[in-house]
């Protein structure tokens, strides 16, 4: 998995994503959404190639289905309030 520590480019964040599988002689598309469904078709599509696994990319993109969770002893509240 990717370190948290490397970075995306942000253009990813906005760009459309579409999922495209060959079914017979035909060319399915499906566009890919802000809920689970559209997370699983990311990680499923085929054509969509080197998938960023980051877990902030993953947070913002697929906001509906992904949460961060901390642990409050480990992480107290000071620094808590610098991430928003």
């Amino acid at each position: 998995m990717e370190s948290v520590k490397n970075r995306f480019p942000a253009s990813l964040l906005t760009a459309k994503y579409v999922k495209r599988v060959n079914k017979g002689n035909k060319m399915i598309e499906t566009v890919i959404g802000n809920n689970f469904q559209g997370l699983c078709d990311y990680f499923a599509a085929p054509n969509i190639r080197r998938k960023i696994r980051h877990p902030i990319f993953l947070a913002i993109k697929f906001s509906e289905c992904v949460k961060f969770f901390y642990n409050k002893t480990v992480f107290p509240s000071s620094s808590v309030n610098l991430l928003e």
